[in-house]
């Protein structure tokens, strides 16, 4: 080495491929491998450097120099891709590739990708900065610091990161940042995501979590229709809608997939004819069909003389002899010609 050494970090690896992180006082900072002789340099500052670590894929590397400032590389470009004031330690998480915690000036501070830092108090009291809140290891939800004498461990949340990674359609990336521990609310609503945007496996896998047995079961019947081949996403989309009771974002997503008829069937059920007349296919079935359920539903609400009507416009004259029998409405035979 070309200076002296000012930071040293253990960062291991394979059996006989394990390396080491070094920081030196003229800026530099290299890895060696205990297997090759050569150092390889990570990066160059212009000085001392205080604190180095390496994300757990190696593709990043994180440095803070003399001037309490945080850089943060691509190891393979040698790109800066961000840069933080007041940071005085630095630790990469081990179990989530894109998120590192740093402290400084009282704070813990968390950056997961490019998003906005997460700060909370340290709640230690800043007696000497070179001993006091110092973090040492990262790992989920965790973060080590040392204090003094004293290890302790301090729960940080990554709420706020899973929503931003959902907002930019990075579901693979909230997947696993919610793994290290969250609760069933933000369960469900990555599992909502999923289900709009089509990834039912990563649906499936948080609704399995809070076991959420609604979903679940629609997620089944999912799988079942593409093993028969009907793999049409407007409608897993109208059938997914329809369940949350968003029945117009349901309608049109029916409406899109060439199922216009699946909007009416839904929309009558509800007893929503107005709407249901609106995706009812050209054809004397279909109207049939709705005029039926409309004066089924009047029956139900005591609107005798009303699903008497309905039952004459939609041809099915028994039913409206019947009511017209049953009630003496001897006009009904003669005005409408049954």
């Amino acid at each position: 080495m070309d200076s002296p050494i000012r930071y040293l970090k253990l960062i291991g690896g394979p059996s006989e491929y394990e390396s080491v992180l070094i920081g030196l006082k003229n800026g530099g900072v290299y890895q060696v491998f205990v297997n090759n002789p050569f150092p390889q340099l990570l990066a160059k500052q212009n000085s001392v450097i205080y604190c180095v670590d390496m994300n757990v894929n190696r593709t990043k590397v994180a440095i803070i120099d003399d001037t309490l400032t945080l850089f943060v590389y691509n190891a393979r470009t040698k790109e800066l891709l961000y840069q933080e004031p007041n940071a005085q330690t630095v630790a990469w998480n081990i179990s989530f590739p894109d998120m590192l915690a740093f402290s400084g000036d009282g704070f813990i501070n968390i950056k997961v990708a490019d998003f906005p830092v997460y700060r909370q108090n340290l709640q230690v009291p800043m007696i000497d900065a070179e001993v006091s809140g110092l973090i040492v290891g990262f790992n989920g939800c965790t973060i080590y610091l040392l204090h003094l004498c004293t290890m302790s461990g301090i729960t940080v949340p990554v709420t706020d990161a899973v929503y931003r990674y959902m907002g930019k359609r990075q579901l693979d990336n909230a997947y696993h940042l919610a793994c290290l521990g969250e609760t069933s609310k933000t369960w469900e609503a990555l599992g909502h995501a999923c289900l709009e945007q089509g990834q039912f496996n990563l649906a499936k896998k948080c609704f399995s979590r809070i076991r959420d047995v609604k979903y679940l079961n629609l997620l089944a019947q999912f799988e079942e229709a593409t093993k028969r081949g009907e793999n049409k996403m407007n409608i897993y989309l109208g059938d997914y809608y329809a369940y949350s009771g968003r029945f117009q974002d349901a309608a049109r997503n029916y409406q899109h997939g060439g199922a216009p008829e699946r909007a009416m069937t839904m929309f009558s059920d509800l007893r929503m004819f107005d709407q249901a007349k609106e995706y009812m296919v050209a054809g004397d079935m279909d109207q049939q069909k709705l005029l039926n359920k409309q004066a089924e539903w009047a029956i139900t609400m005591n609107e005798q003389r009303r699903a008497a009507e309905l039952f004459v416009a939609a041809n099915d004259y028994q039913k409206a002899i019947d009511l017209a029998g049953k009630n003496k409405w001897t006009d009904l035979y003669v005005n409408k010609k049954i």
